[in-house]
């Protein structure tokens, strides 16, 4: 094996370790978020932490993911907080 090759793939090496240390970092943000509410979204984004070459599509969806979380809306009809996703308020039962 010549010089060259043996460095390519070292480089190589290191860069795929580098990804897979960021698939850990993503996981353990997500993991801390309170997620409550979005689990389906916090499932699709876990289905794709297996996968190095969707760390994009990944930090895309935590960013979505930490936007709906701070996004407070309330119920035109009591003032409760809802959720983007809710179709009926918790509080007093009407529809949104």
């Amino acid at each position: 094996m010549r010089k060259n090759d043996l460095e390519s793939i070292r480089k190589m090496f290191n860069e795929f370790e580098k990804k897979i240390e960021t698939l850990k970092r993503l996981e353990k943000e997500l993991d801390s978020l309170d997620t409550e509410g979005f689990e389906y979204k916090v499932k699709a984004i876990k289905s794709k932490l297996k996968s190095p070459d969707k760390i994009p599509e990944i930090e895309k969806g935590i960013a979505e993911l930490k936007e709906k979380k701070l996004a407070k809306m309330n119920c035109p009809y009591c003032g409760a907080e809802v959720r983007e996703e809710d179709k009926f308020c918790g509080e007093c039962g009407k529809p949104l």
